[in-house]
């Protein structure tokens, strides 16, 4: 199986991996330098990633990569922001979404025959009571709710989720509602457009969202952590059938397990260990789970959590 994989570069990584996961072994097959891709995602033989201008600061590009032979970079456009760190699609696939962290912002760019200049630029205000985390804003992701056109922004710094209406024809994005929060709401996950989960890197924490008509309201919140230790809460998936949720610790270094229960709230099943700093993981057909650990490289863990290969490579942020 073919995978690809962000590292960043000022902490000693490659760029964008290439990689192969062939039973348990894992192996580097290519390397495409870009500086700090911290989040690539996969559209055929497409990639696009997040990177800094060539510069190495942190001024913020989206890039388009051919990945069916050797990779290379088809293009390259400025996102107006800083420290970008997430992609997504829309439904149809015609218009990509990039937050950046650095500034608070969200892009939106056209893709439908390739990438091109980007068309609309939202730029967030206010705070929250962090004292150094959340002194600004800083969006850290956007989800379109499945099957509909609401796109569902993480802003770390405000302590909220903003939901945005997109055109279908423009992609062009509207504000449409404001859910506040606390924690640091950092990555989400739907099961459906009725049910979702956020992932508070602050507080640790997971909150279940009941979901109508693009409206968020929340159901539970739960720890993530077995014990009070220094962590920031990171990656958060559901399986396939939906009944089992993952959540990364970076510092207690584990995979927070829960089972889903049938109103859609949660019960802590148990911790598996995940290395030191399991920043980005995806699970598997075989519910098998591929991590990227920030500070040592990627990890396989089988289906009862224990290490089953490694790969060593410093600077590992986001696996597609």
């Amino acid at each position: 199986m073919v995978f690809f994989v962000g590292t960043l570069t000022r902490e000693g990584g490659g760029g964008v991996l290439r990689c192969d996961l062939d039973g348990a072994e894992i192996s580097l097959k290519e390397t495409l330098f870009l500086t700090d891709p911290n989040y690539v995602i996969s559209s055929g033989n497409r990639l696009f990633s997040v990177s800094s201008d060539a510069q190495g600061e942190f001024r913020g590009c989206v890039n388009e990569i051919d990945a069916s032979g050797v990779m290379r970079v088809l293009a390259q456009e400025e996102t107006g922001g800083n420290a970008p760190c997430f992609l997504c699609t829309s439904p149809d696939g015609r218009y990509l979404y990039c937050p950046n962290y650095g500034t608070g912002s969200i892009a939106v760019f056209p893709i439908e025959g390739g990438l091109k200049p980007r068309i609309q630029l939202i730029v967030h205000s206010g705070s929250g009571p962090h004292p150094t985390r959340q002194t600004a804003p800083h969006v850290h992701q956007v989800l379109f709710i499945p099957g509909t056109q609401y796109l569902c922004a993480c802003d770390l710094g405000t302590d909220c989720i903003e939901v945005y209406k997109a055109d279908v024809q423009s992609g062009l994005l509207t504000h449409y509602f404001t859910l506040h929060l606390h924690g640091g709401p950092r990555h989400l996950v739907f099961a459906d457009d009725t049910l979702g989960y956020v992932c508070h890197e602050l507080s640790n924490e997971v909150t279940v969202l009941a979901i109508q008509d693009g409206v968020l309201t929340p159901m539970q919140t739960i720890s993530t952590l077995p014990v009070e230790v220094q962590n920031t809460a990171a990656a958060i998936r559901l399986s396939k059938n939906k009944k089992k949720l993952y959540v990364s610790n970076r510092g207690h270094g584990s995979i927070a397990l829960y089972d889903v229960k049938t109103d859609g709230t949660l019960q802590l099943h148990r911790h598996w260990e995940a290395g030191s700093f399991p920043r980005d993981f995806v699970l598997l057909e075989d519910e098998r789970i591929l991590i990227a650990d920030q500070k040592s490289g990627i990890r396989l863990l089988g289906v009862e959590g224990q290490e089953v290969a490694y790969l060593k490579h410093i600077g590992a942020v986001c696996v597609c």
